[in-house]
């Protein structure tokens, strides 16, 4: 794409263009070696409007109501007058690379409101797909004029810790049901967790049991309980997100968790780039049939032809 006419987008995105926003994700999300010097000329573009968004990862197993509670807390801060972003990250389709879930039908009372931008992203299966578009997309989301940013995680698992390095606070959803909720949680997926939500039970008797069990499992004590259905708790749950970033913020916390993320993504991103040379390098793209033939018959191990091979190109 011709320089000239990704100015004009990023030049309408600034100015609250909704259709630049989508025309510039999509080419951020163009994955391809040659569309590099275009993503890299677009965040380098928008890149002073950004960084003044909250930006909230929420997680938890599937069927627990992540993007109910989108739904409930976005039309809570519209209410409040925030433009929000609405990132869902979803699982990737095996043929066509793209997202295969619909989770904006769900967020009835947001998906209209012209307050909020919501964008399904495809996982690509892989930490690239978390932690480089995903952030690419949030500094677009920003500098269109987000307030607030929700990035709901397809589940348990790794995006959940590459969630982290884009997300100021971490929010975990379980369901309340004391066996179950136990038996999945993943001690290592919960540590990361600035809030956990206890959903679907609000009127629970047993309630204060299982938050006791959670919490001595977990040695949390950030756990709440909401109903994200009738909107039970999701005001509480707000105040809570504000009270934790303005003390962040205070004791310098907040930036020095932005700066860690940066750093994090500054290396991944080199070894994303650095991959994505070396498969287009003309050297390997003319050998790699025959080493993977050779391969096929061969008892030497891969990493011995890989390291070859390197050596040929780095030398």
């Amino acid at each position: 794409m011709i320089k000239h006419n990704i100015n004009i987008l990023c030049q309408r995105l600034i100015n609250t263009h909704r259709r630049s926003l989508s025309k510039l994700i999509t080419i951020i999300e163009n994955k391809k070696y040659d569309n590099i010097q275009n993503i890299i000329h677009i965040i380098n573009y928008i890149f002073p409007y950004t960084q003044h968004s909250i930006r909230i990862g929420i997680s938890g197993m599937q069927g627990v109501g992540k993007s109910t509670f989108i739904n409930a807390f976005g039309s809570l801060l519209i209410k409040k007058k925030k433009t929000i972003g609405i990132l869902t990250i979803d699982p990737s389709s095996p043929i066509s690379g793209g997202s295969i879930l619909a989770d904006k039908t769900i967020m009835t009372k947001v998906y209209t409101h012209n307050n909020a931008y919501i964008r399904s992203i495809p996982s690509y299966n892989n930490v690239e797909g978390i932690s480089n578009s995903t952030y690419n997309t949030i500094l677009l989301m920003e500098a269109y004029g987000c307030e607030i940013i929700l990035i709901e995680t397809l589940g348990i698992g790794q995006s959940e810790h590459d969630v982290c390095h884009i997300s100021d606070i971490f929010i975990i959803l379980l369901k309340s049901m004391s066996t179950y909720t136990l038996q999945n949680i993943k001690k290592g997926t919960i540590e990361l967790a600035n809030i956990i939500l206890l959903n679907k039970n609000y009127m629970n008797n047993n309630i204060n049991f299982e938050m006791k069990q959670i919490s001595h499992t977990t040695d949390k004590t950030n756990i709440y309980n909401i109903n994200a259905l009738y909107n039970k708790g999701i005001t509480k749950i707000w105040n809570i997100i504000t009270q934790q970033i303005n003390t962040n913020k205070d004791n310098h916390s907040f930036y020095n968790k932005r700066y860690k993320q940066i750093k994090t993504l500054f290396i991944t991103n080199i070894k994303n780039i650095l991959l994505k040379s070396l498969y287009y390098d003309p050297y390997i793209k003319k050998n790699i049939k025959n080493i993977c033939h050779i391969l096929s018959h061969d008892k030497y191990s891969i990493d011995n032809y890989v390291l070859q091979l390197l050596n040929k190109i780095l030398n």
